[in-house]
């Protein structure tokens, strides 16, 4: 290329102009979630960061006669007692026996204080809301409610205000309780 032609004078002139536009910023911020990943029945869940108040070890749990299998209880957290609440129970209600798991997610959702169990905490970590896609298709229907969505990293994101507004979540003798 020659720059003594006229037609390669007029392309670099072009991209010159092109190059020169200032670059256009973004019109909204991105959305970024702060999320708990948490284990539960083995695979790896998403939980908002905002809807969490605290992450302890399991103590003692006093048990509450009368109640739905999954409500195991109360936990007593800083002089506050809590519900201790099994989700393997509440997604699979005919899952028998009790799980290893020695830590407690207290959770505030819809004016609502919890705490759920989870057999391990694998950290917080932050996530462009517009990455989360749909829960999978395949996913088992009784757990399948209970999501919200899926991040690119492969947390399934738990749908938290859903669960606590499923039929018999906080109830005496709810799903699968006798």
């Amino acid at each position: 290329m020659s720059l003594t032609d006229p037609r390669d004078t007029e392309v670099l002139e072009q991209r010159a102009t092109i190059l020169a536009r200032p670059r256009q910023r973004e019109t909204a911020p991105r959305r970024v979630l702060d999320v708990l990943a948490v284990r539960l029945n083995g695979a790896l869940f998403g939980v908002v960061l905002t809807q969490v108040a605290a992450v302890f070890r399991v103590g003692r749990v006093f048990p509450v006669p009368l109640v739905a299998r999954h409500l195991l209880g109360i936990v007593r957290r800083q002089g506050r007692s809590l519900t201790l609440v099994s989700l393997r129970h509440f997604f699979e209600p005919a899952a028998e026996g009790l799980i290893d798991a020695d830590y407690a997610v207290h959770v505030r959702v819809n004016e609502q204080e919890f705490a759920f169990q989870a057999e391990g905490i694998e950290g917080v970590s932050r996530i462009e809301a517009a990455t989360v896609g749909r829960p999978p298709d395949n996913l088992d229907p009784g757990l399948g409610r209970y999501v919200s969505g899926l991040t690119s990293t492969g947390l399934l994101m738990l749908d938290l205000e859903a669960l606590v507004a499923a039929e018999g979540f906080g109830s005496r003798r709810g799903r699968g309780g006798q």
